[in-house]
Parts: C-alpha cells; sequence; structure tokens
C-alpha cells in the first residue's frame, strides 16, 4: 500500500492536532492508496460511475413545496373580456373547426393544426387571485375534436372550454376567408 505524502507540522488538514488525539498515528499516516493487486482493493471495488453520480443527485424532501411557492409568485390577470364581434368571429372559427373534424376519421384525415390561447382560473383558493383572476395558456397542435354538446376544443389532447377561449388561429381560417367573395 502506498502512502501519500505526510503533513508538514503536527496538524490535521489546516487545523493544528489538539493534544491527546485518539487518531493522531492515523492522521500522520495519511491518505492510504491502493494498487490494484492488494487485498483492500478485491473486497471494496471501486463504485461505478454512474451510481456514484446519483448519491450527488439532488434530493427535494418537500414534494411539491417549490411549485407552491412559485405559484404564490405567478402573476394573475382578469379573463378575458371579448365583445360580440369578437364572441361571433370566434363562434364562426369554431363552426369552420367542427366541419374539418366532425369525425374522428375526418379529423385524422384533415389533420388541422391550429393555436389556441385561453383562460385557466387561478386553482389555489389560499391565493388572492381565487375565483377571480387567472392566467392564460396557449397551445398549439392538431385539433381533435370540437364537440358542440360540451362546449370543448380538443387541441393536442388538451379539452379547452369555449368559454376560455380567447383567441384562435389556424390555416383553415385563412383558406375559407380567401375563397370568400369580396
Amino acid at each position: 500500500m502506498e502512502q501519500q505524502r505526510k503533513p508538514s507540522g503536527d496538524g490535521v488538514g489546516r487545523m493544528p492536532m489538539p493534544h491527546g488525539f485518539k487518531y493522531r498515528v492515523i492522521a500522520l499516516r495519511g491518505r492510504p492508496r491502493h494498487s490494484g493487486g492488494d487485498s483492500f482493493d478485491s473486497r471494496h471495488p471501486a463504485m461505478d460511475l454512474g451510481n456514484r453520480a446519483k448519491l450527488f443527485s439532488p434530493y427535494d424532501a418537500l414534494v411539491g413545496f417549490s411549485d407552491t411557492v412559485a405559484a404564490k409568485r405567478a402573476l394573475y390577470e382578469d379573463p378575458p373580456r371579448l365583445s360580440e364581434g369578437e364572441q361571433e368571429v370566434l363562434g364562426r372559427k369554431l363552426f369552420r373547426l367542427w366541419e374539418l373534424t366532425r369525425s374522428r376519421a375526418l379529423a385524422r384525415e384533415n389533420a388541422v393544426r391550429a393555436r389556441a390561447r385561453w383562460f385557466v382560473p387561478c386553482a389555489d383558493p389560499q391565493h388572492e387571485a381565487w375565483g377571480s383572476r387567472g392566467s392564460y395558456r396557449e397551445l398549439e397542435g392538431r385539433v381533435e375534436a370540437v364537440d358542440p354538446l360540451r362546449r370543448t376544443l380538443t387541441l393536442a389532447g388538451t379539452p379547452i372550454p369555449f368559454e376560455a377561449l380567447a383567441e384562435l388561429d389556424s390555416e383553415a381560417f385563412r383558406e375559407t376567408e380567401s375563397q370568400m367573395p369580396p
């Protein structure tokens, strides 16, 4: 077994060795180095680097606490107030999407893509914005369904209530606008 160089003076690291230190002899020997052939190395093989990295991975003792703190810092906005004209335009857009996705087969065939922006009310009853304010979310993806009975637009697997929609955009709307007479 090779020995590392002994520390200069009578100390442990940078500290002076206390009088009557129980492990004085061991500390003065220095850190042991093992070569591949000694008995210690065969009894205590080196840990795999992948497993060693797991020892130093972050640990969240309070699961969800950081999300809760971030939610308290969130800036909430007022819900959308669409005029009658804007509601009418949004209704026409939803009808056009419904025409293109009336059935699952038709939705797959047309593969209409859209971008939606909608309002999500604050879900934290402990927050001052609960019940009156919320935040906006945005999503772009394939329109899977427009359900007039449930009043939802399903975009990329996410159901969005008609009442929450603030904006809706798609290439399908531009195609119908270009076909309409001036």
